[in-house]
């Protein structure tokens, strides 16, 4: 009977340590709220360059409050998470709420496409640079409890997971600008730099040999709504894009990404805690 209280408190002990290991949260929802960040800034600035195109409809007005309002939310909750955690990091959110500061300013006023597109770039820049930093603590945190190769394998494909959902709207972003610009060349490369690399990206997904039946599932759909973006703009090479086409098709790839991202994190949550639990059962044995 002792031994199987050692037991209990022991398991309770390993898997609340893990999930209590950035604040009140785990590391593996800071590093996803901090990449979310990214898809945020995608969002909003795909709509500062709509608002340019197009009269501002309340459907876009209401996609903009909410991704603002989230994105305020999550920074709260990385700050609140924070005390306990490294100097880069806490550095790393006043860069990124400074940047953020800034950024808000841009619906006050019109700017040009170019202007909004390197405020966006600059905030996006800082929430990476977050993300890497609480990326590195994390692995540090695994290392002290013996995971750190499951830890990295499942870091990073959640990372290309939700960096993906930003680059779906990263090019919706990028199709308005190179429209509002005249097809500016510069522009429009940055579009084939982005589809180069979700095309890597979704090979890497494709082949991850942790996806279950779910996850397959949603892969293969996004694959078909990449097939139907790719055709609709190579039958529409020398004519006018629709924006609405486009925004479209991005938030459908967004959408899809959003939840294999969350479906990896159930994922990884079960096997965390089945990991730990063994962990924790190990040390029992050995004790006795």
């Amino acid at each position: 009977m002792k031994i199987f209280k050692i037991i209990i408190v022991l398991l309770c002990f390993s898997q609340n340590c893990f999930a209590e290991a950035f604040g009140s949260i785990s590391y593996g929802e800071a590093v996803y709220i901090s990449s979310q960040q990214c898809v945020l800034i995608q969002r909003m600035t795909k709509i500062l360059l709509l608002k340019q195109k197009s009269p501002d409809p309340y459907d876009t007005k209401t996609e903009f409050d909410l991704s603002q309002s989230k994105f305020e939310t999550n920074l709260f909750t990385l700050k609140n998470n924070s005390e306990k955690t490294t100097t880069k990091i806490r550095f790393s959110l006043r860069q990124v709420q400074k940047q953020w500061t800034l950024y808000k300013q841009l619906q006050l006023k019109s700017n040009s496409p170019l202007k909004i597109l390197d405020y966006t770039e600059q905030l996006i820049r800082e929430c990476t640079s977050l993300t890497d930093h609480i990326k590195k603590a994390s692995l540090l945190f695994a290392e002290d409890h013996n995971a750190s190769i499951l830890k990295e394998d499942q870091e990073y494909t959640i990372q290309i997971a939700s960096r993906q959902s930003m680059l779906s709207q990263q090019l919706a972003v990028y199709f308005l600008a190179c429209e509002l610009r005249s097809k500016n060349i510069a522009l429009c490369n940055k579009i084939e730099e982005i589809r180069a690399l979700q095309k890597q990206d979704v090979e890497f997904l494709i082949f991850n040999s942790a996806n279950n039946d779910m996850i397959e599932q949603n892969i293969n759909l996004i694959t078909v709504a990449f097939d139907n973006l790719d055709y609709y703009v190579a039958n529409n090479f020398n004519k006018p894009l629709s924006y609405k086409k486009i925004i479209q098709f991005t938030n459908e790839i967004s959408m899809l990404y959003d939840k294999v991202t969350e479906q990896y994190l159930d994922l990884y949550g079960s096997i965390e805690s089945s990991f730990y639990a063994n962990e924790s059962q190990s040390v029992i044995f050995e004790k006795k």
